[in-house]
């Protein structure tokens, strides 16, 4: 019964087992709610990026502690997890750039993924049509006036406050079919399996004709690859972006010599004729992810298997593979056999299964100590196991207030807000509140991911950060009404660019650029084994100023 009374515990504030939960925020933003949410382990709310749609649907934080969102629009077309745009804001909620991918037959849906340099993947659904279809060899039998494929496009930022599409893959240029031969890529799918088997699922596609249904990508940087996750395949794809759109849209180039072709997929090998019912593995899947360098199982692949019709009941996972990757970095296959491993390497649920239980939405996300956080999508209930299974944390979201709490997925950030506050509450300013600094990103002085954040500040002030090399403290430093908490050598971040307004949220910001920390005598490196310490200083009054709270940062 243990947890059962945990779950129930859960309602109004967070549960925790005997062992440990990964420190940490967890961002995630309800599917019908225009608000997203950064909540620590006991739930308490630390930050919150209000907005005017609902998302559509994946959300995420960056590392510099931007927020980057899908957007629900009004129009489109498809299932669920419709989409139509993306958007960028700033840990204060400043928007920094917006996007729209929605049209009479594309429209972008469920899930996205940021490249190292700012870029974005997105999913969208690709309104080809049942003539089109038909021509590409469908059964006519299993197609109406309406065929959805999937698109891939990456798209980067321009600069002033929008974005383009930089790169385009399209599943219908990788297609096989074995219904006509008198009809374009004809051939047996099993000796094509980097390609889609037009016929699979030999169902009706339905009255939308969401034939894929792609729910969820991921990006792994050192093998510039994308994993794209098929609902109603129950399979992930495993595709090469090295390649051109050129090369994207065929079967040679790239890293890889496959162009756009599957270099792998996995989960139910009946869709490229390589197996029956008894060998599938997924069933329904999202949130398919490669572990990333440094954690626990780095390199493998994690995915959330919902388990819908899975033949062991109904209870959804945790599932961990080892793809069989090879030196070239494509993956190995032999001969009429399909892609392995024949099974997941580690399966984790909670420990009552079948309390646990979500027929769509939700993902998974290993964690630094070796624990894995689930969301059971449905409800929104957030859980962490361990390694052996146990349940760690347990927390069920209240947001929205009112009506459904489904959430497609989240994310725990185990640099969350970050740094040791010091020298505080700082002096009430005329806003009636005393101003507070915090630090969200990354403490890793190499990744160079670190951003400042100040609130509580007066609205339609300016302001800028500081730092310096010791703590102590001065009050009314300079004619100011608070208390300057920084010593030694003491840098001012007030180029043009650094200096911000605090607007009507009573707040601003700022991303470091470590390798360039200003101090009196010129600029110098913020490296690992050093700290650091921070303030912001703010215009009050016409004549005064003041001084939020100081924080402590030692770099790793």
């Amino acid at each position: 019964m243990l947890p059962r009374i945990l779950t129930a515990l859960a309602l109004t504030g967070a549960a925790f087992g005997q062992g440990t939960p990964q420190p940490g925020i967890t961002v995630f933003q309800p599917s019908n709610a225009t608000t997203a949410y950064a909540v620590d382990l006991a739930g308490n709310v630390v930050n919150t990026w209000p907005g005017a749609v609902r998302p559509g649907s994946g959300v995420m934080l960056a590392p510099n502690g931007d927020l980057i969102r899908s957007k629900r629009l009004n129009g489109g077309f498809g299932g669920g997890g419709g989409g139509g745009g993306l958007e960028r804001l700033t840990w204060d909620g400043q928007l920094l750039w917006d996007f729209e991918y929605t049209g009479t037959d594309f429209h972008s849906h469920h899930d996205i993924a940021l490249l190292p340099n700012g870029n974005v993947l997105m999913i969208a659904w690709d309104a080809v049509g049942g003539a089109a279809a038909l021509a590409a060899g469908r059964n006519p039998a299993t197609v109406g006036n309406a065929f959805l494929s999937e698109d891939i496009i990456e798209v980067e930022p321009d600069g002033m406050g929008g974005a383009s599409i930089v790169w385009h893959w399209r599943a219908f240029d990788h297609l096989i079919q074995n219904f006509d031969a008198s009809l374009p890529n004809f051939g047996q799918p099993e000796d094509n399996p980097g390609r889609l088997n037009i016929n699979f699922p030999a169902g009706n596609a339905g009255q939308d004709g969401d034939w894929l249904h792609c729910n969820g990508i991921d990006y792994n940087a050192e093998l510039d690859q994308i994993v794209i996750s098929s609902r109603t395949h129950s399979e992930i794809w495993i595709i090469d972006h090295s390649t051109t759109t050129q090369e994207a849209a065929g079967s040679t180039g790239g890293a890889s010599g496959r162009g756009g072709d599957f270099l792998y997929r996995w989960g139910n090998p009946a869709a490229y004729n390589r197996g029956t019912a008894a060998d599938q593995t997924l069933y329904g899947q999202h949130d398919p992810t490669w572990i990333a360098d440094g954690l626990p199982g780095a390199g493998n692949l994690l995915i959330f298997n919902n388990g819908t019709l899975r033949p062991a009941g109904s209870f959804s996972s945790a599932d961990e593979i080892i793809p069989p990757l090879n030196a070239s970095g494509t993956y190995d296959l032999a001969p009429n056999q399909p892609f392995g491993p024949a099974a997941a390497t580690w399966v984790g649920t909670h420990p009552n299964p079948t309390t646990f239980f979500s027929t769509t939405t939700s993902g998974c996300q290993r964690q630094p100590n070796g624990n894995t956080l689930m969301v059971e999508g449905n409800s929104g209930l957030f859980i962490e196991i361990d390694s052996a299974g146990a349940l760690v944390w347990s927390w069920q979201s209240p947001f929205p207030t009112v009506g459904s709490k489904r959430t497609f997925k989240g994310r725990r950030h185990a640099g969350g807000v970050t740094g040791l506050a010091y020298c505080g509450p700082a002096v009430p300013n005329s806003s009636g509140a005393a101003a507070t600094i915090h630090a969200v990103g990354s403490l890793v002085a190499e990744e160079n991911a670190l951003t400042l954040w100040a609130q509580g500040l007066p609205q339609s002030t300016f302001g800028y950060f500081l730092n310096g090399t010791g703590s102590d403290q001065t009050p009314m430093a300079g004619g100011s009404a608070g208390t300057l908490c920084l010593s030694g050598s003491i840098g001012r971040y007030s180029a043009p660019a650094q200096i911000f307004n605090s607007g009507e949220a009573g707040s601003g910001s700022l991303m470091l650029n470590l390798p360039t920390t200003p101090t009196p005598t010129g600029s110098v490196m913020a490296v690992a084994g050093q700290t650091w310490f921070f303030q912001c200083w703010f215009r009050d009054s016409v004549m005064m100023s003041n001084f939020t709270n100081g924080l402590r940062v030692d770099f790793q």
